[in-house]
């Protein structure tokens, strides 16, 4: 019997075993995607383009089990695929495992944040579950992993509650620099960082770069919201806060806004949170005018609120105000801040962790997290 070789067929062929074989990176995002996580462009990058991605973030310092890190090679050990052409390409059944396992890590470390009672102990589980998926999820898909930030945010968060501020502060700033990778630098990505950074930065004296953080805030509040929304209001209070403390100039004209939007929202906040908010507010307006030798705005603006008896304001009132994201600076920070060394600059490609070594704390440390190198 005599084969006909149909050349339809033959070129059928040859294209199904070329999408085999040249497709494997386009699979590997396939799994990974279908596992949950956010996976780069296609194809996945294969070879050194990944260490190139990570570049200053390879020196993870937990790496997988029994694996290296994500700057060995551009691939993390373990996950490694020769193609025909001798070039190294993620393997999609390691990087299906890896995902799993980094899903489990976030859903573990996720339920234990999520209870405000947690103990230390088990903020450090969480601890290690978190600082696992930002370790699996880098060294694959580096800066263009769009959750990085987030798993980044919620570890500040965690040594906030564990009191390790400095630590908090470094996860805040690494993951402005993922943001900034990952959708430029003016992305409204950044809001929820920088509402947890500012505070900190306020704490510590920093106060220049809390007062630059605090007007992005405020903006980028006010595109969303509107400039009468009660939590526009109350960023801006924040802004005006540490623009007095810092003797700006344009406080006065921060803090008139403010009462020019809680003007224009008496009719969405009920009369005593208004009067509360007034009280926070005129005041220090009227400092702010008296030390400008603006004495005639001064006596105006303090008959803008007058000061009623303590038990004038309902408990519950005072309850429901959002309490400020940092308490107001104080001119003695202010001058300690311009005094000292500025410390705390934003994260860039130039660090050789993504994460932050942990700091010293007062619970026991968990042995499965070996330190930053």
């Amino acid at each position: 019997m005599q084969i006909v070789k149909s050349p339809a067929i033959t070129g059928l062929t040859l294209t199904l075993l070329q999408m085999c074989w040249l497709n494997a990176p386009a699979q590997a995002q396939g799994l990974m995607e279908a596992a949950g996580l956010m996976a780069m462009p296609k194809p996945i990058p294969g070879g050194d383009t990944v260490k190139n991605m990570t570049r200053g973030f390879g020196a993870i310092p937990n790496a997988m089990p029994g694996q290296g890190t994500a700057s060995e090679g551009g691939i993390p050990a373990g996950m490694k695929m020769t193609m025909p052409d001798g070039s190294m390409a993620i393997d999609p059944k390691k990087a299906k495992e890896a995902s799993t396992r980094a899903i489990a890590d976030q859903t573990i470390a996720a339920k234990i944040l999520a209870r405000p009672t947690a103990t230390p102990t088990e903020l450090r589980e969480a601890e290690k579950h978190l600082r696992n998926a930002i370790a699996i999820r880098n060294a694959i898909w580096g800066y263009s992993d769009a959750g990085i930030p987030k798993l980044l945010t919620d570890l500040g968060g965690l040594y906030e509650r564990l009191k390790q501020v400095a630590t908090a502060k470094a996860c805040y700033q690494n993951a402005l620099v993922y943001i900034n990778k990952r959708w430029g630098p003016g992305s409204s990505e950044r809001y929820d960082t920088f509402v947890k950074l500012a505070p900190l930065l306020v704490k510590d004296g920093s106060l220049s770069e809390a007062l630059s953080l605090q007007q992005q805030i405020t903006l980028m509040k006010e595109r969303k919201s509107g400039p009468s929304d009660p939590g526009t209001i109350r960023v801006r209070i924040n802004w005006a806060n540490t623009a007095k403390a810092l003797g700006k100039p344009d406080a006065a004209d921060i803090y008139k806004q403010c009462l020019t939007d809680l003007d224009a929202a008496a009719d969405k906040i009920p009369a005593e949170k208004v009067t509360l908010l007034k009280s926070e507010i005129v005041p220090a307006y009227v400092e702010v005018l008296k030390k400008a030798g603006r004495e005639a705005e001064a006596t105006e603006a303090a008959k803008l609120y007058t000061a009623p008896p303590a038990a004038a304001i309902p408990a519950a009132a005072s309850a429901a105000i959002p309490a400020a994201t940092a308490a107001a600076p104080t001119a003695s920070a202010a001058s300690a801040a311009a005094a000292a060394p500025n410390t705390s600059a934003p994260a860039s490609a130039a660090q050789t962790s993504v994460l932050p070594a942990a700091a010293p704390a007062a619970v026991p440390p968990v042995t499965a997290l070996p330190a930053s190198r």
